[in-house]
């Protein structure tokens, strides 16, 4: 999903401007929009009455040429529930199942987001206030190394078998790089800390 037409949609031109929250915001209402429509399995017609519906909400998840792509690989997840525990976004990205604001660290309303689609919210680059971006950044920083923290614990716990098939499968390239750091915990070898150091510094760079 994250090379395709809406992962450069969604960059600094659109409403969305590369924001993890925004992106969970639309991802959210994709299932929503396909619970209301009845949670049929995965079919064009399906696909195309979730796009059309998107599209009157001034989403542009399903905007692209690839919408159908994006529907399919979306739906194999079931829920937003499921979709957020997959990638570790709880406790990190949402707080009580809710998607926190990384602007202003608050609950990511309804109002701020049509606010937002109509240009009336100051865009990123409009902050001037130094202390106003240290925040957010802080704020971003924080919730990548909850992330982390909470993917590495979860393959701790979980074994290693099904995310090695996922990322066989949609992310072989990043797979060869978190190797060495994963097997090293899971057989002992390094402790989490050290892996997560070694993740911010060698993959995350930052």
């Amino acid at each position: 999903m994250w090379k395709s037409f809406y992962n450069t949609l969604r960059g600094i031109k659109t409403y969305i401007e590369d924001r993890a929250d925004l992106t969970l915001w639309e991802i959210r209402k994709f299932y929503e929009i396909w619970e209301s429509l009845g949670g049929d399995e995965y079919c064009t017609n399906t696909c195309l009455s979730i796009k059309k519906k998107m599209h009157s909400i001034g989403g542009i998840l399903l905007s692209g040429p690839d919408y159908e792509l994006i529907c399919r690989w979306l739906m194999h997840f079931g829920t937003f529930e499921m979709f957020v525990e997959f990638f570790c976004f709880r406790d990190s990205f949402l707080k009580n199942d809710e998607i926190i604001n990384l602007i202003n660290g608050k609950s990511l309303s309804e109002e701020y987001v049509n606010k937002k689609m109509k240009r009336e919210e100051k865009r990123i680059n409009d902050i001037d206030s130094k202390e106003e971006l240290e925040e957010i950044l802080l704020r971003i920083q924080n919730q990548i190394e909850k992330r982390t923290n909470n993917m590495l614990e979860k393959m701790t716990t979980m074994g290693d078998a099904l995310w090695a098939d996922y990322l066989t499968a949609y992310c072989p390239e990043l797979l060869d790089k978190l190797t060495a750091p994963i097997y090293g915990v899971l057989l002992g070898k390094i402790e989490v800390e050290a892996a997560i150091q070694y993740i911010k510094d060698n993959i995350l760079l930052f």
